[in-house]
């Protein structure tokens, strides 16, 4: 997609047919396909399209406004490695204690800062800490040149908060870095931080940033400003989400037709339907596990992803 060579290696008419003869399975068998049946039309729109001979990988140009003038590649948008050691500011503050919060609070102290911890639940902290309810408050709190970085993913009225902590006059920089998760299986999970923010609030909080190498496997920038590393870490989610729709739609289709959901979950862990939400989902949805899940950061309840794609859909309406 990316080189726009439509050279067909696996043509996309190829899917039509194949999409159509999965829906019409389930059809004959009345079992509701919503992900498939989207994903057919899409495919026979694109061949109407004229694209049905060339690469499957041409069905991107449906999705472009004028396919024969567009481009997808836009303005490059880099993943940069932080590599800076500067040590100031000497102090930082670290909210909420889960397993993330307290590895960065150890990166940090072993880094050599001078480490304050935070959290709503009083049988972590040591004592009583003060709550600024107000912008006032916030205000006398922040006299000194102070800097955030939100790790969790900025809503598309991130930007907004960014000028109200300019407005307050006390030289706040924001810096929204959000945290993605990966690997190759779930016995063995990466961690990414993505970052990004102006070049001024980035070169004030360098040391911070390379402190947090510590508590992750990668630590990236995302250049175009601030909110551009939540907006990659949106479309992770957006297609984590349609991953996760995806496998589950197609182990209730194979429970349906009565064949062996682990033998099918084995034969398409290692083929071309392989993703990482099916590598380290399915198993939980073989073995029924619906517990809530545990305060580990490579776990999460469902309502996030529901947040983060509403998020996503917030942004297309924008």
């Amino acid at each position: 997609m990316l080189e726009q060579d439509w050279t067909p290696l696996s043509a996309l008419n190829i899917f039509v047919k194949d999409m159509g003869i999965v829906v019409s399975t389930a059809r004959a068998t009345q079992f509701p396909l919503p992900v498939a049946s989207v994903a057919e039309q899409l495919y026979i729109s694109a061949s109407a399209k004229g694209y049905g001979k060339e690469d499957d990988a041409g069905l991107v140009r449906l999705f472009l406004q004028e396919p024969e003038n567009s481009t997808i590649t836009g303005p490059t948008s880099s993943l940069e490695v932080s590599k800076s050691l500067d040590k100031t500011p000497t102090k930082v503050a670290v909210f909420n204690l889960d397993d993330l919060g307290c590895d960065l609070a150890v990166s940090f102290a072993n880094s050599g800062f001078n480490v304050h911890v935070f959290d709503v639940d009083g049988t972590k902290a040591a004592g009583d800490g003060s709550s600024p309810r107000n912008q006032q408050n916030c205000r006398s709190s922040c006299r000194q040149r102070i800097h955030i970085i939100a790790l969790n993913s900025l809503s598309v009225t991130g930007k907004n908060l960014a000028k109200q902590l300019a407005d307050l006059g006390t030289g706040i920089s924001l810096i929204d870095a959000p945290v993605c998760h990966g690997g190759s299986s779930k016995e063995s999970p990466t961690t990414t931080m993505l970052y990004s923010g102006t070049d001024t609030a980035i070169g004030r909080a360098s040391g911070i940033i390379a402190a947090a190498h510590g508590a992750f496997d990668r630590v990236r920038q995302v250049s175009g400003g601030l909110g551009s590393a939540s907006t990659v870490k949106l479309i992770d989610q957006m297609l984590s989400g349609i991953q996760l729709l995806a496998a589950a739609e197609a182990m209730a289709f194979a429970s349906h037709l009565s064949l062996s959901t682990s033998q099918i979950f084995h034969f398409v862990r290692s083929a071309a339907a392989w993703s990482w939400m099916l590598e380290t989902r399915v198993p939980m949805m073989l073995e029924g596990a619906w517990a809530p899940p545990s305060q580990s950061r490579f776990e999460a309840p469902l309502s996030t992803l529901a947040r983060d794609l509403g998020w996503f859909l917030e942004r297309q309406r924008s």
